[in-house]
């Protein structure tokens, strides 16, 4: 019984590792050095979310320009350029 309890230990403990590494329960020699699908939807995800977020910024930006006219008249363009390069 204790060895067997112990064996459950062990391969908990294994199977968090791999967690931690992002590979799951599947075996660990498939994936040295590969990327998952799921992985890689993610970071693209995530990259879409960042840009999105400039894009909200720049826009923000442009926003005040229109209110502050005489200033920022010259960042509205420049901040336009911006938005148009990230989309």
């Amino acid at each position: 019984m204790k060895i067997r309890g112990r064996k459950r230990v062990r391969d908990t403990r294994i199977r968090q590792r791999r967690k931690v590494r992002g590979i799951g329960r599947r075996s660990k020699r498939s994936f040295m050095g590969k990327i998952t699908r799921m992985e890689r939807r993610r970071k693209r995800r995530r990259r879409r979310i960042r840009s999105m977020t400039m894009v909200a910024a720049v826009e923000a930006t442009v926003i005040r320009s229109h209110l502050y006219i005489t200033p920022f008249a010259p960042s509205y363009i420049f901040s336009f350029s911006l938005c148009t390069s990230f989309l």
